[in-house]
């Protein structure tokens, strides 16, 4: 389950029941939330988070590094501002060099983030904090 203090419009997210993905368009007090095109009501206690996967990654626009064995999503190649996520043994190895990085071309301005998106609403929302823009997701 989802708290329903972490969604956004526009975060996407899955029927527990039914496993439809769908994007919120709606955030109503009477415990439900609306999907996009009509694709009506449900309630906050049924849906529930969409795991990262290399697929969903690719999906939000991130590329493999074959040599680096990592996923990577440039926001900003001027800044050296990026979201990394490594892989290990085909799997995101969360626990692992995979972070939201910071890298500053200045040294006194570097930061590294040490908080880890778990699931595609968090990225989501990690990404509008970095970029105060929606990340693309061709779900």
């Amino acid at each position: 389950m989802i708290d329903v203090r972490d969604l956004r419009i526009g975060n996407w997210v899955k029927q527990c029941f039914c496993n439809q993905i769908f994007r919120v368009e709606e955030i109503y007090r009477n415990g439900y939330i609306e999907g996009e095109k009509g694709e009506g009501q449900c309630k906050f206690d049924r849906i529930e988070p969409i795991p990262l996967t290399p697929e969903i990654l690719e999906k939000c626009g991130f590329k493999y590094i074959e040599g680096q064995r990592v996923y990577r999503l440039s926001i900003d190649e001027s800044d050296g501002v990026e979201i990394n996520y490594s892989i290990k043994k085909g799997k995101i190895d969360f626990e692992e060099d995979s972070a939201i990085w910071f890298i500053s071309c200045d040294p006194y301005e570097g930061h590294e983030f040490e908080w880890v998106p778990r699931s595609l609403h968090e990225l989501q929302n990690a990404y509008y904090f970095i970029t105060h823009e929606e990340l693309e997701v061709k779900l």
